[in-house]
């Protein structure tokens, strides 16, 4: 290769380097927007059919509080309660001893220590749908939670879908909710 050849190749790289090095370290171009104040009262009368006025938040009364509390404790407890895998028999049970009264956490051991798993594979899935506080105290709850279980039973291989309701019972212990009881309906 010639000299003359060698030195503009190197130039030209040396030039390209720069341009990226340029390019890729200059500052963003500024675009100047002024905001422009375009809003405007519009009055009830004024709305069409399909608009809709929005209303100040009112503030949840301490037993609306306790009510969406109590109704989320059970929609969690619910999905892990009633779901169930016979590759880890009793995991879920497991999962959740901790929101279980000690009398509740009795009766459930010793439901699952009579229970022996069926030959071949058996699963349960459980999607907690609605939930309905139908009696409130201070330190008490009944919750109606409405279900979606899929079972699959591997001798059969289809799953199978049905809707399943349990009524649970919630005491207060402190600040926390515990189960009392889950009665599948």
């Amino acid at each position: 290769m010639s000299r003359k050849l060698l030195i503009f190749i190197v130039a030209f790289t040396l030039a390209l380097v720069a341009f990226v090095v340029w390019w890729f370290t200059r500052p963003a171009p500024q675009v100047n927007v002024q905001p422009v104040n375009t809003t405007t009262e519009v009055t009830p009368a004024e709305l069409q059919p399909w608009q809709t006025t929005t209303s100040p938040a009112v503030p949840a009364t301490p037993e609306q509080v306790a009510q969406t509390s109590a109704k989320n404790f059970a929609l969690r407890f619910v999905e892990i309660y009633g779901s169930y895998s016979s590759d880890a028999p009793y995991q879920n049970l497991k999962a959740v001893d901790y929101m279980f009264t000690s009398n509740f956490k009795q009766i459930v051991e010793a439901q699952t220590a009579q229970t022996e798993p069926a030959g071949g594979f058996y699963g349960v899935t459980t999607k907690a749908l609605t939930a309905q506080v139908s009696n409130q105290t201070e330190s008490s709850a009944t919750v109606l939670v409405s279900t979606q279980r899929q079972e699959l039973f591997s001798r059969t291989g289809e799953p199978q879908l049905r809707y399943q309701d349990i009524k649970v019972t919630l005491v207060k212990q402190g600040q926390s909710w515990l189960v009392e009881s889950a009665e599948w309906q």
